[in-house]
């Protein structure tokens, strides 16, 4: 009897956890993406960037850093490459960087392709990281 009870007791808490984990999936903010990112125009404040991706980016990223592939940058006018640097990750496996200005507007956009781990999406759909 004690036996039956602690499984039982497992499968609820395994079932929970993972009924919980599918809740914060299913909310995730599924805004970010390639569509969205071609929206992103030279002189768009932070506030705006956000309003079209629907959530904050990371500060930094990991283009120049990590290996990436199939990258492709704009760099809007004569503006020197950014030091204030957003990136966010979309639902397609890419991510989306976004270089500011000193003024804190839009001078560089660029996405490329990420390889992130199961742990790692983890993080990102409980807003972990």
């Amino acid at each position: 009897m004690n036996r039956r009870f602690l499984a039982r007791v497992g499968l609820l808490a395994v079932l929970a956890i993972g009924g919980f984990l599918l809740v914060i999936w299913w909310t995730a903010p599924k805004l970010v993406s390639m569509k969205n990112f071609e929206r992103i125009k030279a002189g768009m404040t932070e506030a705006e960037v956000v309003e079209i991706l629907g959530t904050a980016g990371a500060v930094g990223t990991r283009l120049g850093k990590e290996k990436v592939a199939d990258a492709v940058a704009i760099q809007f006018g004569d503006a020197p490459p950014s030091k204030q640097l957003r990136e966010w990750l979309t639902t397609d496996g890419r991510a989306i960087a976004v270089g500011f200005d000193s003024t804190g507007k839009v001078c560089m956009a660029a996405n490329f392709r990420v390889t992130e781990g199961w742990l790692d999406k983890l993080r990102r759909w409980l807003r972990l990281s």
